[in-house]
C-alpha cells in the first residue's frame, strides 16, 4: 500500500462518516480529492468555492441576487459546519492508526 493509497482510503473513510457537510454532494464527490502529485486530500475552492465559508462558519450577511432571481434576501449566518476540515482530519488520523499503527495526532 503506498501513500496515495492510503489517502483514498482516508478520503473513502471521510465520505462515509458523513464528515463532509453535504447539500448537493458536489463538494463531496468534486471539491475534495486525491491530488497524487502532492500527496495530500485536497479542498478545491476553485470547485467549491464556498468551501472556506464552511470551514469558518458566517456572520449575518446580505446576499445580493439570491438564488439568481435578482432579489437581496438577508441570512443570519451560520456556524452549524465550522472547522469540519478540522474533525475530517482528525478522521484521517484515525484511519492512519488502523493502517500503519502510529500514535494518535490530535489537530486543534
Amino acid at each position: 500500500m503506498n501513500l496515495n493509497d492510503l489517502l483514498r482510503g482516508g478520503l473513502n473513510q471521510i465520505r462515509q462518516t458523513n464528515g463532509i457537510p453535504y447539500k448537493s454532494g458536489h463538494l463531496k464527490y468534486n471539491g475534495i480529492y486525491v491530488d497524487e502529485f502532492r500527496h495530500a486530500i485536497v479542498y478545491d475552492s476553485k470547485k467549491a468555492p464556498y468551501v472556506g465559508y464552511l470551514q469558518e462558519g458566517t456572520g449575518p450577511h446580505y446576499i445580493p441576487n439570491a438564488f439568481g432571481r435578482g432579489i437581496t434576501v438577508y441570512h443570519p449566518g451560520s456556524k452549524k459546519h465550522k472547522g469540519f476540515i478540522d474533525k475530517n482530519a482528525n478522521e484521517f488520523a484515525d484511519y492512519l492508526i488502523t493502517h500503519l499503527k502510529v500514535e494518535r495526532v490530535v489537530i486543534k
